[in-house]
């Protein structure tokens, strides 16, 4: 028996006797300390992590602390006592059966599109989400899938185009209209395009960038679970957010971002000289910004930059990567189905209407939160800085943590998008670390004992994060409830109303003509056209009409569920729509607003929730 193995042998009962006396001590002491953080009798920090949770009972404290104390317990105690031997085991059996890092990134990307097929299948997690982004693309491919050529807007009886008329969209809903598939079968579909696109593109970008063949293992693994607990929101890429959103215009967008840095990379490099490849980056330019604006900004920024800062390249070839980003920009201007430019005046014309940010999402706290292990990429990127190396990396996070404070500043709507952006750049500089020091030669002197010391240091904490990400993501998944954020309650809509909104409509979707305007409440408005039908007003509806326009649509929605207003007024607010059916909740419509209601026709279908009307 080798002393290594005996080591792991070693490290293994300490761990399993650690766990055993621990989990004895949690049994006798564990409740009383859940009640003694409840009554506010224990130290002030656990005092503060319980904070406005009060009117949960202290019954949900012991079912809630129990599982996390015994969760979070069990993973720090593998990660940190199981870090060494799992690695000594992990490198034989590594050298056993040959283990090459690609077959080690094809192994973790055929797990995770099985796992996300199986989304896509059966139970796509967005569903349930129903104030979402989802039903917005849903209902953009329902009216797309039946119209591919000249669709009308996918929420209101309108000629005018939606803002998600993308290319990635146009592709699904053409597939979704050759093979008759459903608006939410279409997503599922698209979600695993844009899967396989980010898997290429983190492949093809870290191992060229990085130039070692374990990049893109590094950056697989980095990329979406080296992140922390903080509230993270569309557009954020990590494991347990990517199954909410991977169908998002913003993930394929990102695929793309990632690829078209592969291709600058390669022409910077000179191991693309073919003129296809500035080509390549004039069209996927424009496909970027339409599809989405921020993200192509992203894009666009990140390539200039790595024009600029890649060492050892001539002015003139610097020059033509720049050249061919620039020449794509106006093409967006020739996209059919929107207009760009009006599109950029519209945006410009809401963010005065639309309510500032939250402040306290730029919070130091709360962006820590978000950060988790990506903040040690910020060491990494000043080592770098020292080292004179990767002014991409650098420069990348600087100009986004600018704009982000910009975006702050000013409250622009989607500036808080640049945090994620910084973020994607001290990932990188974490991946470039850890290849930095694994390629660096041992050298026997306290400095590289130090060097050793820190780099397990820093595999413990990615692996504990991993273990943490993938634990959420599988309870997030699966629909158990995950309180990330003490002060913010759980509110992923797995739910029994969820689920019973939602077979409610599809019941009532085969009575309502595809093109018939229906009125409805505002929360199922937003849903009920990705099923079939027409609404009045939704979010995501209108984008080209006036906010004036909008907001009237809003008023006059609500009057007709007002119990104020006035049978007349009631039927003339039906008739300047042109509404020709009228959905409304039982359980939250009073018995005499109902009787009036039901005066404006015949009950055609119905459940126990929602009864839809036929106006006469």
């Amino acid at each position: 028996m080798s002393d290594s193995f005996k080591r792991s042998l070693i490290a293994l009962a300490i761990a399993v006797g650690g766990l055993a006396i621990g989990g004895a001590l949690y049994g006798l002491q564990g409740h009383a300390l859940i009640r003694s953080i409840y009554e506010g009798r224990s130290w002030g920090a656990l005092n503060r992590l319980i904070t406005g949770q009060a009117e949960y009972g202290l019954e949900t404290y012991y079912q809630k602390g129990d599982r996390y104390i015994i969760w979070y317990s069990v993973l720090i105690f593998l990660t940190v006592l199981f870090a060494q031997p799992l690695a000594q085991i992990f490198r034989a059996w590594r050298h056993h059966v040959a283990l090459s890092p690609r077959k080690l990134f094809g192994g973790m990307a055929a797990l995770l599109g099985a796992w996300f097929l199986l989304s896509a299948l059966f139970d796509q997690p967005a569903m349930y989400n129903l104030s979402s982004d989802y039903w917005e693309h849903a209902a953009v491919i329902k009216e797309w899938s039946s119209n591919i050529w000249s669709p009308k807007d996918p929420f209101l009886s309108l000629d005018s185009p939606s803002l998600r008329f993308i290319p990635s969209f146009f592709v699904v809903a053409g597939i979704a209209g050759i093979f008759n598939l459903t608006p939410f079968q279409a997503l599922g579909l698209g979600g695993l395009l844009n899967l396989g696109l980010l898997l290429a593109g983190i492949y093809l970008f870290t191992k060229a960038y990085f130039k070692s063949e374990w990049a893109p293992v590094w950056g697989l693994v980095i990329l979406l679970t080296s992140w922390g607990t903080g509230d993270l929101r569309s557009g954020f890429y990590p494991l347990r957010c990517l199954f909410f959103v991977v169908s998002y215009p913003s993930i394929f967008v990102l695929a793309l971002a990632l690829i078209t840095l592969w291709l600058a990379v390669q022409i910077l490099r000179r191991e693309l000289t073919s003129r296809w490849g500035y080509f390549a980056l004039a069209v996927l330019t424009p496909v970027m910004l339409i599809s989405h604006i921020t993200f192509g900004a992203f894009a666009l920024i990140s390539v200039c930059l790595l024009a600029i800062f890649e060492p050892g390249v001539a002015g003139p070839l610097r020059f033509k990567v720049l050249i061919s980003v620039g020449s794509g920009l106006l093409l967006p201007l020739l996209w059919p189905y929107f207009s760009f430019g009006r599109m950029i005046l519209r945006l410009i014309s809401y963010q005065k209407h639309w309510s500032k940010l939250p402040l306290s999402f730029y919070h130091l706290t709360n962006v820590l939160k978000i950060l988790g292990p990506a903040v040690l990429g910020i060491p990494a990127a000043f080592y770098a800085a020292y080292k004179k190396k990767n002014g991409f990396l650098i420069s990348g996070f600087l100009v986004m943590v600018l704009l982000l404070a910009v975006g702050a500043i000013f409250s622009v709507l989607t500036s808080d998008r640049f945090l994620i952006f910084a973020v994607f750049f001290l990932h990188l500089a974490l991946i470039w670390a850890i290849l930095e020091g694994e390629a660096s030669p041992p050298r026997p002197s306290r400095s590289s004992t130090n060097r050793r010391f820190l780099q397990k240091g820093l595999h413990s904490l990615l692996a504990l994060f991993f273990g943490w990400n993938i634990t959420v993501a599988i309870f997030e998944f699966t629909g158990l409830p995950v309180q990330l954020i003490p002060q913010v309650p759980y509110h992923y809509s797995w739910s029994a109303e969820s689920h019973r909104t939602i077979s409610d409509l599809r019941r009532l979707a085969p009575f309502i003509p595809e093109r018939a305007v229906v009125m409805a409440p505002d929360n199922i408005s937003r849903l009920l056209p990705a099923f079939s039908g027409k609404v009045v007003v939704a979010r995501g509806g209108g984008f080209f009409m006036s906010s004036e326009e909008r907001d009237r649509r809003y008023a006059d929605n609500k009057k007709v569920y007002s119990a104020e207003t006035s049978p007349l007024e009631r039927e003339e607010l039906l008739k300047r729509y042109g509404v020709s059916y009228l959905l409304f909740d039982r359980e939250h419509t009073s018995p005499g607003l109902m009787n009036e209601l039901l005066k404006l026709g015949k009950p055609v279908g119905g459940t126990l929730k929602l009864l839809l009307v036929e106006l006469s």
